[in-house]
């Protein structure tokens, strides 16, 4: 089997790395537009090799992680369309659901795609250092259209599983309203409390006073997830929901 890793962020890397601490047999690809990701990547393991251009990365593959920002999911799968054979999966990584299966449906309708996310007990921000610890022991979250494919089905639940992450399975729609709940409304209370103590009259006196409380708020929003305000668009209801 090829596996093909798109996007050598944290979770994508950490995952090369758990399947490499499984089954050093396993190939695995790497793409990422960024060299300093590819060349991290390989300096861990996680990766056995790596392909500048994102077709030649994936047409033989039989399996795809997209470990993207939500704004290059659409544009990936869009570049991706008469290239893959129609017995590869993509598994998704982006921690919302909804605008994914929608673009895959329009772009890619005959590649079963299955929704992954992997919820780690330990700190999985933009700037962790990728390890095979950060998935152990994690919840796997797995989403799935109604119509999707056993095989595909069974292959998310392998990976989560070579990984030593715990699969959970769950709709789309129970999904993205525990992330709206879980991480996009705390976020965007950080964000709304940063806001109203550093816009209002006194800021250069309050200043002073900043100790490692209000730190720890400025923290949660520079580790936030990339595209964090797009991943919030693309969930709005639910966000406005809770």
């Amino acid at each position: 089997m090829q596996l093909t890793i798109v996007g050598l962020g944290v979770v994508g890397t950490s995952l090369g790395m758990a399947l490499k601490a499984t089954d050093a047999g396993i190939v695995v690809m790497g793409h990422d537009p960024e060299a300093a990701n590819v060349k991290r990547a390989k300096k861990l393991g996680a990766i056995d090799k790596s392909h500048w251009n994102l077709i030649g990365a994936c047409e033989e593959a039989d399996l795809l992680v997209f470990d993207l920002p939500l704004a290059e999911v659409e544009k990936t799968l869009a570049a991706l369309q008469g290239y893959l054979k129609e017995s590869t999966v993509i598994i998704d990584m982006a921690p919302v659901k909804k605008p994914v299966f929608e673009a895959a449906q329009r772009l890619l309708p005959q590649v079963p795609l299955i929704g992954g996310h992997v919820v780690s007990p330990r700190l999985l921000t933009a700037d962790a250092e990728p390890s095979a610890e950060l998935v152990n022991g994690a919840t796997f979250y797995i989403v799935a259209q109604e119509d999707a494919k056993a095989a595909a089905l069974d292959t998310a639940t392998n990976l989560a599983l070579a990984v030593g992450a715990k699969p959970q399975f769950i709709d789309v729609q129970e999904h993205d309203g525990l992330v709206a709940a879980t991480l996009e409304l705390p976020l965007l209370g950080a964000l709304a409390l940063m806001r109203t103590v550093a816009e209002s009259a006194g800021w250069q006196d309050r200043v002073k006073s900043v100790g490692g409380e209000l730190a720890t708020v400025g923290t949660t929003l520079l580790n936030a997830p990339p595209g964090m305000m797009d991943m919030v668009l693309s969930n709005r209801e639910d966000v406005l929901r809770w």
